[in-house]
């Protein structure tokens, strides 16, 4: 390799290197082993007493052993110091409080229609959901499911604004609507009253009556939204 063609391709990794180091660098204990790694191996390809092919592998295969054990170690380290606690993000710790409210101000077999959230609701509340993604999935032991998850999916997908999601949950009879704190987003039916709110989230409670034929019931007659 040329000398200009040499300095090139120098710049290029370096340039790489740079980027990489740059991603880590408000965590030291990542930013340390990296940057040791990748200066090894750099040293072990364009240092010209270096390039014999034994001396170019034997340090690169030290410099990445080096690294991914000082990756582990630093990662463990740091767990063990936090318990092995995931720090959560400001609105995931606002859902895990609109779940841990749904567990305390309502009973054990309240419907709820989340919508942003999926899952995650569910598993935070501990209440039922209408409609979430995951629930196909019992489609593989109960095939006949499949036309209720179905409707469903297709009632939500054609509930394209805050007001036809509104009359979606008072045709389904769900009791609670979560969808995001975006005044976009949020239903200004008068059926509805906002009891919990917070940063990204918002529940709604549907005080219409009880409708007696609702949409994609759970038993009897599947019926196709209007």
């Amino acid at each position: 390799m040329t000398t200009g063609r040499k300095l090139v391709a120098l710049g290029a990794n370096g340039g790489a290197a740079a980027l990489l180091l740059l991603s880590v660098q408000d965590d030291p204990e990542r930013l340390a082993p990296l940057a040791a790694g990748l200066a090894m191996m750099m040293v072990a390809a364009y240092v010209p007493r270096l390039h014999s092919h034994y001396a170019t592998a034997v340090i690169r295969a030290a410099a990445l052993i080096g690294v991914v054990a000082a990756l582990v170690g630093g990662g463990l380290a740091k767990g063990a110091a936090s318990d092995f606690s995931v720090v959560p993000s400001a609105e995931q710790r606002d859902l895990a409080a609109a779940g841990a409210w749904a567990r305390a101000n309502t009973p054990p077999d309240t419907m709820f229609l989340p919508v942003g959230a999926g899952e995650n609701f569910t598993v935070f509340s501990r209440r039922p959901a209408w409609w979430v993604p995951s629930q196909g999935s019992a489609v593989l032991w109960l095939p006949s499911f499949y036309d209720l998850y179905a409707c469903r999916k297709r009632a939500l997908a054609d509930a394209t604004t805050p007001d036809k999601l509104a009359k979606l949950t008072i045709r389904a009879n769900v009791k609670f609507l979560l969808v995001r704190n975006r005044r976009a987003e949020v239903p200004t039916d008068p059926a509805f009253h906002r009891v919990f709110e917070n940063g990204h989230y918002v529940i709604l409670e549907n005080a219409s009556e009880t409708v007696r034929e609702p949409v994609c019931p759970e038993t009897g007659r599947l019926m196709p939204p209007e």
